[in-house]
């Protein structure tokens, strides 16, 4: 993806397409396993379906965990994100911009935001 101009403030730029399918929808699918896990439609899921409900069955504990330690690290990935743009010179807009797209795609969005003010940060030098 195109990344906007940096000038003003306002650099910002999405993760490329696949993170944008799969993370969200991985999240998703974990979320509904960790909360609700009859949402899943086991049935519609052909050969994996006994797989599938057998993880759900006697893994729920497991996947709750994983949920929670998901949802802790792309938070904090999320606040970070925030506060490293911030750090750069970054509006607020932009900042919490960062830090919303970093809480759903967690790293796919953080390393573009790092890796494009080191670079800067080098140019500078």
């Amino acid at each position: 993806m195109a990344a906007k101009s940096d000038d003003n403030g306002q650099y910002f730029r999405l993760p490329k397409l696949p993170w944008l399918i799969v993370s969200p929808a991985a999240l998703a699918v974990l979320t509904a396993a960790a909360l609700k896990p009859e949402a899943i439609p086991v049935d519609h899921l052909g050969p994996l379906k006994s797989t599938v409900q057998s993880v759900l069955d006697n893994h729920h504990g497991l996947i709750t965990k994983t949920f929670a330690v998901i949802i802790a690290v792309h938070s904090l990935e999320a606040i970070y994100a925030t506060y490293f743009a911030r750090k750069n010179n970054q509006n607020l807009g932009t900042s919490l911009a960062w830090g919303i797209q970093t809480f759903i795609y967690g790293v796919a969005s953080l390393i573009p935001l790092k890796t494009h003010f080191k670079r800067k940060n080098k140019k500078k030098t």
